[in-house]
């Protein structure tokens, strides 16, 4: 006997509709939901993020007012002196609210300034320069192309444009005093190993801004004093001891100084300091922000700030301050 199949009805293909429509719907409304509730959540990760990194950016802010404030504690007076055992160069830790935030204070006239290479008796840093690059083995003619980079005279510009206008990467040369260290390498002449290499041992300044002998690593002594050895740099070093010569005279009088034919009116040598550069490493819960700032303070004691770099805290900084006060 066989099985009759039931005819569907009307009524029941309309009921099958409505519960397709009704599956659809609740698909189409569960995918909105999802949607909102994930951008939701992306919204809230990035509104967290934000608000760390103001934080993390407000504890670097402050610790930079603080490292003002070190550096307020001591004038530049005509009889002072500078040196990497004062307050201002010690470590500086501080502890915040779900963080800390690391200072160190470096003197930037304890370096070279490159464009101390133009104008007045340049001649004499464009040797000094020269005799760095020979220390560091590399190649001395960058002295020269530093020097000639920031030079404005007409002809010189005409004939360098001319130079760099025929390299691969074609460029213009500035014609004026250099901005930052990193645009020697526009230059073209040195590898960025030879880039790593320089790179601690020179800065951006004005052009008068000398170099402090008060601070100064014992490595750029023999730049800076033709046919200076590693064992009177070490020994200048040691009698510079931990509160600096206090005035050129003093220094002239050095039993290793004797027989040198050093030309101290022409050398911009300076004693004290009024460029520093505060590197600062601020930590908010997970969030890390580096902030650089340069400073300059005037005879009165004024701070003010020149610029300031985010996320610029190289590793030499460290190294460089340990080695001077290890002297």
């Amino acid at each position: 006997m066989g099985i009759k199949r039931a005819e569907m009805t009307s009524a029941d293909k309309q009921r099958g509709v409505a519960l397709l429509f009704v599956l659809s719907m609740f698909a189409v409304i569960t995918s909105i939901a999802v949607t909102v509730v994930t951008q939701l959540h992306r919204n809230t990760e990035k509104q967290y993020d934000f608000l760390q990194h103001q934080q993390v950016k407000y504890y670097a802010q402050g610790a930079e007012q603080y490292a003002i404030a070190l550096l307020r504690d001591k004038p530049v007076q005509r009889d002072s002196v500078t040196h990497w055992f004062e307050t201002w160069a010690d470590d500086h830790q501080l502890e915040m609210e779900g963080g800390q935030v690391e200072i160190e204070i470096i003197d930037e006239q304890a370096l070279l300034n490159l464009n101390s290479l133009h104008g007045k008796n340049s001649e004499y840093r464009v040797d000094m320069l020269k005799r760095l690059l020979t220390q560091l083995e590399m190649n001395p003619l960058l002295a020269e192309k530093v020097h000639r980079w920031g030079n404005s005279d007409p002809q010189t510009l005409m004939e360098e444009n001319q130079y760099y206008g025929s390299l691969e990467s074609p460029i213009l040369a500035s014609g004026v005093s250099l901005s930052d260290v990193s645009e020697i390498k526009l230059m073209q002449i040195l590898s960025d190993e030879e880039y790593k290499k320089l790179r601690p041992f020179v800065t951006i300044l004005p052009d008068k801004a000398g170099i402090n002998l008060n601070t100064v690593p014992r490595e750029l002594l023999p730049m800076i004093f033709d046919g200076f050895s590693s064992t009177e740099a070490e020994e200048f070093v040691s009698l510079r001891g931990e509160t600096g010569f206090q005035n050129i005279n003093e220094i002239k009088q050095l039993p290793m100084m004797k027989n040198k034919n050093i030309n101290w009116n022409k050398l911009q040598l300076t004693l004290s300091s009024q460029f520093f550069s505060v590197y600062i490493k601020a930590v908010y819960n997970d969030t890390i922000y580096y902030l650089h700032t340069l400073l300059a303070k005037n005879d009165q004691g004024d701070v003010a700030v020149i610029r300031r770099n985010e996320g610029d805290y190289p590793q030499w900084i460290s190294i460089l301050r340990r080695s001077v006060r290890d002297q």
